[in-house]
């Protein structure tokens, strides 16, 4: 009988370790670099909450080759996720921040 006990608490242990490892995997999904509609979609649907995802995307990625990104950033998170749905948005390309993009200009 106590075996059964034993057995019976190791497989709950199990169970809500597996839970809180996967529960953290899926909330660490970052795209390195790639189109800032992209990475946002990705960070929206990974995180389940749109301000959370923008506030992510604030903190963690660059935005390559716009000018007062600081101007984007003071707006709300409706406005964020609507200007890069925009085509305007739409060709902004992102990294992020602890990754070093190589230059893409040829040396002879």
């Amino acid at each position: 009988m106590k075996v059964r006990h034993k057995v019976f608490f190791l497989i709950a242990f199990f169970i809500f370790c597996s839970n809180v490892f996967m529960a953290q995997k899926k909330n660490n999904c970052r795209i390195i670099s790639g189109n800032c509609q992209v990475v946002m979609n990705t960070l929206r649907k990974y995180q389940s909450n749109d301000s959370i995802a923008v506030d992510i995307f604030k903190k963690e990625y660059v935005i390559d080759n716009m000018q007062n990104t600081e101007n984007l950033f003071k707006k709300q998170y409706t406005e964020i996720i609507h200007f890069f749905e925009s085509k305007n948005g739409q060709k902004y390309n992102c990294h992020l921040k602890d990754t070093k993009m190589v230059d893409p200009i040829l040396l002879k």
